[in-house]
């Protein structure tokens, strides 16, 4: 486990040290009173909801050695607890992560995109995992906090580094890439999402774009050739810096070629090597195909990632699929937005099952004015769809109801609901033996609660199927 030395972390920071107690070094870093251990390093963080400074006695009885605070904030606690003021506790934690980061020589590989960021990066590390010992952020830990705590966890054991890196406003971006010094930037792709703070995937482009903004010859980009505007801006346009590209449809140095889809997951080839994921969703075959991009680059061949890849699980609520009883539920409530619910309803569409397919929708969120016209959208792929029961809910997907109502497509079941509670009591009344539900929606929709309720009606936990 790596240590801080407090002077690095006074360097760092520009902070000073409250009264004359000193001690060399802290044991680790950490934001949690909860975990806190023995020795650490507390940085009193500020939110909407909570005021770390109201738990800096906590941590010291709980034998924390030090605490980052706020200029201002003079606690009565003894002088054998470190005490470093600095302006601002957020940007502490950012500077000494960034401090951190620049002391070791290891490569990362920082992972955007629309879509696919969670599952793309931890394909990565399974594929590096065969040949490096590799580092992650955690789940879906991708904003300045999560970036920086990851950060802190690096020491000369690793070879390399995993980031998922999300934004959700201009500039961002350029924070994050400060804090980790990515040299290998990975694009899933580029489409609707947060379109409330960026207007057009375009713009959604342009502030990723910040990523690669001291990118020189040694460092790689790697891309989804089939993505149009990933397509455009770094193959048309013939940057100098080294591109790897992966796609399904273009001509790509790492390309898939579907052999098999079922219910257990998808067969495929890259470039000739057979792969098989046993997840559903085509989408995830662009995951795959980054992460063998990847591993290409760190001497990992198409062969050794396929055979990491084989016995692959998805992070939770990313399209797992659960047995219920006598029905299949298709969990994907992580999140949403236009072309994760296309994926959606094309894994729906492909699922093979004796009895009706059915799609749970609730509300796709930060649009902006786009999101009357991408909901409708939506409803206008669904009454083409293989989809027998279109249930939604939310202000937003009421519109994606009233699109299928006006196509007249011959759904057995249309119905809106404004609480998910409604949802699952009707699905739990409606539901028979074969039927197959894919439930999907913004995070907080927390769509999940449908799954758990689901499972306490029917009385049965619900487990993965085998």
């Amino acid at each position: 486990m790596p240590r801080f030395n407090i002077s690095e972390i006074l360097e760092a920071t520009e902070g000073r040290v409250l009264g004359t107690k000193r001690i060399d070094e802290f044991c680790g870093i950490s934001i949690d009173s909860r975990t806190i251990r023995k020795g650490e390093l507390f940085v009193a963080l500020r939110g909407d909801n909570f005021d770390g400074h109201d738990f800096v006695k906590e941590v010291l009885l709980k034998g924390a050695s030090g605490a980052v605070i706020s200029k201002g904030f003079n606690p009565d606690i003894p002088e054998d607890f470190v005490l470093i003021s600095v302006k601002d506790t957020l940007a502490a934690l950012k500077d000494i992560a960034s401090f951190h980061r620049s002391k070791f020589d290891i490569p990362l590989i920082g992972v955007t995109g629309s879509n696919g960021k969670t599952t793309t990066k931890e394909m990565i590390y399974e594929v590096l995992s065969s040949r490096h010992r590799a580092l992650k952020t955690r789940l879906n830990n991708n904003n300045q906090i999560g970036i920086s705590l990851a950060m802190l966890n690096l020491d000369s054991s690793f070879d390399v580094a995993i980031a998922e890196l999300g934004i959700n406003h201009y500039g961002e971006m350029e924070v994050l890439r400060k804090i980790c010094h990515p040299s290998v930037a990975v694009f899933t792709n580029i489409g609707c999402s947060h379109l409330e703070f960026f207007d057009t995937p375009r713009n959604v482009l342009k502030a990723k774009m910040d990523l690669i903004d001291c990118f020189g010859d040694k460092d790689v980009i790697v891309i989804n050739a089939d993505d149009n505007l990933l397509k455009e801006e770094f193959i048309e346009r013939r940057r100098e810096i080294k591109t790897v590209s992966f796609g399904m449809k273009e001509n790509a140095d790492f390309k898939a070629m579907v052999t098999t889809l079922d219910n257990d997951g998808i067969y495929f080839e890259i470039n000739g090597v057979k792969f098989f994921i046993p997840v559903l969703g085509l989408q995830n075959i662009y995951n795959a195909l980054a992460a063998a991009a990847v591993g290409s680059l760190f001497g990992v061949t198409l062969e050794e990632s396929s055979a990491s890849l084989k016995a692959f699980k998805l992070p939770p609520m990313r399209t797992n699929v659960l047995k219920v009883n006598n029905f299949t539920l298709i969990d994907d409530t992580y999140n949403s937005n236009p072309d994760s619910v296309r994926f959606a309803i094309d894994t729906l569409n492909n699922f093979k099952s004796e009895g009706r397919k059915i799609f749970v929708c609730g509300d796709m969120l930060e649009l902006g004015n786009n999101s009357e016209f991408l909901h409708s959208g939506l409803g206008a792929l669904i009454a083409r769809s293989k989809v027998d029961i279109l249930l939604t809910v939310g202000r937003h997907a009421e519109k994606i109801y009233q699109r299928v109502l006006e196509s007249k497509a011959p759904l057995e079941i249309i119905r809106h609901f404004t609480a998910l509670s409604e949802v699952s009591c009707f699905l739990n009344d409606t539901l028979r033996a074969g039927d197959v539900i894919l439930i999907k929606g913004s995070r907080s929709m927390h769509m999940e609660e449908i799954v758990k309720a689901l499972s306490q009606f029917r009385k049965l936990a619900v487990s993965p199927l085998e």
